[in-house]
């Protein structure tokens, strides 16, 4: 198994699970009309899936505005709390917030 293969197996399970996150708040994003803004810490190997699909029209494609915002650590975490973005990417994970913790907030 080379060097690259598991770097590649990281890059489309971050792609897909990004896919899969986002298609469960489509409808939720078209009811609105709204743009989704997902926070990045950077164009790492991580996040690079999310730029190619907003770059080859994936997003739009499933009707979603999708907008990448590069943005890092507790800077990230306050503009999620704070609902100025609406995902943001750790670790090659998407982390959301359920709209019930922002209610209580």
């Amino acid at each position: 198994m080379g060097s690259k293969e598991p770097k590649q197996l990281i890059a489309i399970n971050s792609f897909c699970l990004s896919l899969i996150l986002l298609a469960g708040f489509a409808d939720l994003a078209l009811a609105q009309g709204k743009t989704v803004r997902i926070g990045i810490p950077s164009l790492s190997i991580q996040e690079i899936p999310l730029a190619i699909a907003q770059k080859k029209g994936f997003f739009a494609a499933q009707g979603l505005n999708v907008e990448l915002i590069q943005i890092a650590g507790s800077p990230a975490t306050a503009a999620l709390l704070t609902g100025e973005v609406d995902y943001i990417t750790h670790n090659s994970r998407v982390i959301a917030l359920p709209p019930s913790t922002v209610a209580c907030a």
